[in-house]
Parts: structure tokens; sequence; C-alpha cells
């Protein structure tokens, strides 16, 4: 009867119970509903909540506005990439990173030519052919820095057969006035205009900077003219005309 009772009714209400009522119970309201409310919520929260909505409010904001707006408004292959450039150097603005392309607008009025009021001097075989409305960038280069430069016009008011002759040179210095330089300074220092405006040409040049401390450039974007830059004839780009500027310091 002791081990009838006993172990029976001990391994009936105890073990039996006990598990019944502790592992069973334990399982349905710890472990199962652990899963149910705590992994199955947590993961469902969780990831939902959290990897969903931080890919979606996180990586996914952050390349809608951050890698793809970067790509847009800073380092993309320059097609959307709009900077107007300075209409002299004095309000040139600053090209930044080793590399980078972008677009702009030829200026308004004709700031620098080599026989007129401007003066620059340097680089007559480019500047001095360049009588059209130009725009300006700067860029600072350091010691032993090599910058290239390339830019082809985009003539939106040219006809079928018509294009743009554009010329680029480097100016080392910027006037006070933005405009009128002194005599004799060579201040003009590298310059392009090979091509002549062929419908698919480029005008490129490469400078290196030897000075044994870093130094502000002006990239200055220009066109040859067969007429005044007052007339608006089909060689002289106007404000409605463009470019691409690409550059690329080593």
């Amino acid at each position: 009867d002791g081990s009838s009772d006993g172990s029976s009714d001990g391994s009936s209400d105890g073990s039996s119970d006990g598990s019944s009522d502790g592992s069973s119970d334990g399982s349905t309201d710890g472990s199962s509903d652990g899963s149910s409310d705590g992994s199955s919520d947590g993961s469902t929260d969780g990831s939902t909540d959290g990897s969903s909505d931080g890919s979606s409010d996180g990586s996914s904001d952050g390349s809608s506005d951050g890698s793809s707006d970067g790509s847009t408004d800073g380092s993309s292959d320059g097609s959307n990439n709009i900077i107007a450039g300075g209409e002299t150097c004095l309000d040139a603005p600053a090209l930044t990173g080793a590399s980078g392309a972008l677009e702009g607008a030829f200026g308004i009025l004709n700031d620098y030519e080599r026989y007129g009021d401007s003066n620059v001097d340097g680089c007559n075989d480019y500047i001095s052919l360049a009588s059209g409305r130009e725009v300006a960038y700067k860029v600072t280069l350091a010691p032993m820095d090599v910058l290239t430069v390339t830019v082809d016009a985009i003539c939106n008011t040219c006809g079928q057969y018509d294009h743009i002759d554009e010329v680029i040179y480097l100016l080392n210095t910027c006037s006070e006035d933005g405009v009128n330089f002194p005599s004799g300074e060579d201040n003009c220092v590298m310059g392009a205009d090979e091509n002549y405006g062929g419908f698919d040409d480029l005008e490129t040049f490469t400078y290196t900077h030897s000075g044994a401390e870093s130094r502000d450039y002006y990239i200055v974007i220009d066109t040859w003219c067969s007429a005044p830059a007052s007339d608006n004839s089909f060689t002289c780009a106007t404000s409605a005309d463009g470019f691409t500027l690409t550059w690329n310091i080593q």
C-alpha cells in the first residue's frame, strides 16, 4: 500500500501533475506565450518596425535623400549637376573634390580679353581669341597637383549647322575688381583652343601647380566670336547656351 499509494499517487499526483501543471503549463504559458508574445511579437514588431522601417526610413530614405540626391546634386556624371559659374573671378564658385563634372551656362558680358580693358596677359594664343561671354570657377591646388580640365559647349540657340567655338584658360589670381589685371604679369598660365568649335570637339588642358604652397586658380570658360559679344551671331554664345565641365586633380 505504501509503495502503491505512495509512489503511484506520488508519481501520479506529483510527477504527473507536476509535469502536467508545471512543464505543460510552463511550456504553454511560458515558452508558447513567450514565443508567441515574445519572439513572435518581437520579430514581428521588431523586424517590421525595426529593420523594415529602418530600411524604409533609414537606408531607403538614405539612398533617396542621401546618395541619390548626392549623385544628382554632387557627384553624378554631370548631366544633372548644374552649377552656375561666376560672371568674374570674384564670384566664381569653388569646385570641390579631386574630380567632378557639372553643367553651366555662358555669362552675360565679355569680361576678359587680351587687348581690351581687362588686359589679361599670358597664354595669348588662347585668350586673345576669346571675345565671348565667359564664366569662371575657382579651384585650389596643392603643391605639385596636376589639374586636367575638359569643356564641351552646348549650343541651345544654334541652327542645324551652327556651333560654338569654346575657349578655356586658367588664371593664377583674381584682381581687386575681378576684371582689370596689371599689365605684364602673365596671369593666364594655361589654356586651350585647338578644335575650333567642331560639333563633337572638346577643349582640354593639363596644368601642374609647381608652387611650394597651395594656391587658388580660376578656370575661365569663354568662346571665340566672329562678331562683337553684343551681337547674337551664331558663333557667339549667349547666356542661353551652356557647356559641360569636367575636372580632375591628381
